[in-house]
């Protein structure tokens, strides 16, 4: 319920800030992730691939807010472990992340190329472990998330961008790439 409550949070001030944004200069962008698991979850999941789809509005020359959503797949990885009887069994996790992010990208000076990002977001997750473990195990959830980055505009076009994300214990490095359109 919380969640929930957050999501309509989160939707509730986008609105509020989308009154005060130019609308018709809105751009559409797609981009391409590559996902470094770090912590624990790094232990669990391989590196990720994916993309997404995204939103950008000018508030004003330095100041803009995007939003987006994405898909990664990570690549699976074995877990020794035992069953039940104590016997030695290799476990293979794979995972996926549904991204909902909201953010603001601030352009340090009109005239550089590089930017700042920052936001928050919702993390849909999915775990699929085979063989099945023989206990009852959350193979899905939905965290809440920060956003920290910087960017670098390459063309007005495409722009380079690195992100952490803080996401409970899914934290992971992002490298992206973004076209806009």
């Amino acid at each position: 319920m919380r969640k929930l409550a957050l999501a309509l949070l989160i939707v509730a001030l986008s609105a509020g800030a989308a009154s005060a944004m130019d609308m018709a200069a809105r751009t559409f962008y797609i981009h391409g992730i590559f996902v470094l698991p770090t912590g624990d979850f790094g232990d669990a999941a391989g590196n990720g691939f994916g993309g997404g789809v995204g939103i950008k509005v000018p508030h004003d020359d330095r100041l803009s807010f995007r939003g987006e959503v994405g898909y990664v797949m990570f690549g699976s990885k074995d877990i020794d472990g035992y069953d039940l009887d104590g016997d030695p069994v290799t476990y293979e996790y794979s995972s996926s992340m549904i991204p909902i992010i909201a953010m603001a990208e601030y352009q340090f000076n009109p005239d550089s190329p590089i930017y700042g990002l920052g936001g928050v977001g919702l993390h849909y997750w999915s775990t699929d472990i085979s063989p099945s473990l023989p206990i009852d195990v959350d193979d899905s959830g939905t965290e809440f998330g920060l956003t920290l980055g910087g960017g670098f505009r390459i063309n007005e076009q495409l722009s380079g961008e690195a992100r952490y994300n803080i996401i409970s214990d899914y934290n992971q490095f992002t490298i992206n790439v973004v076209f806009q359109f």
